[in-house]
């Protein structure tokens, strides 16, 4: 029986680039924390040999071969499509450059936001995100998402919340001069979750003083707790009390902290209710 030259040319075509093509199965086969698309990979390449008897007829067919494969890997069906996608172009050595562009976009996107909140990434930690951000294809919000948890880990560690720069930096500095001014002594972890709400505009810094009003401000002085849930700060109201005080000790450093302005400010009646004290 006689053969088409020109089918056997194709055929020996074929056979040569899927072997070329084998590279990118084998770095792909991997990232299979079982070994079974490693197995999968080790057949396919063993089937592109024409002498074996099990050799692949054609190219679909060993497309056929390593495509069941993957479907029936567990680690594989567990990725998202965008995963799948990145992982197979990761593996391939012709798409290299173009891996590496995307990767640099999403590494750009996400180190133009961290500077607009204000929170630093250490190269190992922008690596890491520009990374993943390709793998899974982040947007925005996962972007975000992503930078919260760098934020929160950031404020956790810090004592005071001072020294961050951008709107993170901003709203801490600005929360630590209105607590002191008056007198409020916030909690770590609330000052944390709050500056955090407020550098991704979850709340705005009028809505995270509103809350403190109402959490830390009326409980120290329940007298003006109208005046407070109106929006007024106790600083504001104790202005003529402080220069009262101010006169009487001959001070002018008397701060909303300082004991006698609360002794100053309010007193108990009999029934135990609190009373704004008149000056």
């Amino acid at each position: 029986m006689s053969v088409d030259p020109s089918d056997a040319s194709m055929e020996s075509s074929e056979r040569q680039r899927l072997k070329s093509e084998y590279v990118a199965i084998f770095q792909l086969a991997q990232n299979d924390p079982s070994g079974f698309l490693l197995q999968k990979a080790k057949e396919y390449k063993k089937r592109l040999n024409k002498k074996n008897p099990n050799a692949f007829e054609s190219a679909a067919d060993a497309q056929d071969f390593w495509n069941r494969a993957l479907r029936e890997n567990e680690f594989w069906s567990s990725l998202q499509v965008s995963e799948q996608v990145a992982a197979t172009n990761l593996a391939d050595p012709t798409m290299a450059g173009e891996v590496e562009a995307q990767i640099g976009d999403k590494r750009l996107a996400i180190e133009s936001r961290a500077a607009q909140i204000g929170v630093e990434l250490s190269e190992e930690t922008l690596v890491a995100l520009s990374d993943q951000a390709y793998r899974e294809n982040w947007g925005s919000l996962d972007i975000e998402t992503a930078l919260q948890s760098q934020v929160d880990e950031q404020l956790a560690a810090s004592e005071d919340n001072l020294g961050f720069t951008g709107s993170l930096g901003a709203a801490a500095s600005e929360l630590s001069a209105w607590s002191r001014r008056n007198g409020l002594e916030i909690s770590q972890a609330d000052a944390d979750t709050l500056l955090s709400s407020v550098s991704f505009q979850k709340m705005t810094l009028d809505e995270v003083k509103s809350q403190l009003r109402g959490q830390y401000m009326v409980g120290a002085y329940p007298a003006w707790a109208e005046q407070i849930q109106q929006g007024f700060d106790v600083y504001d109201l104790s202005a003529p009390y402080r220069g009262l005080a101010q006169r009487m000790l001959g001070r002018t450093d008397i701060s909303m902290a300082d004991p006698i302005m609360k002794k100053m400010m309010q007193y108990q009646d009999e029934s135990g209710s609190w009373r704004a004290r008149p000056l």
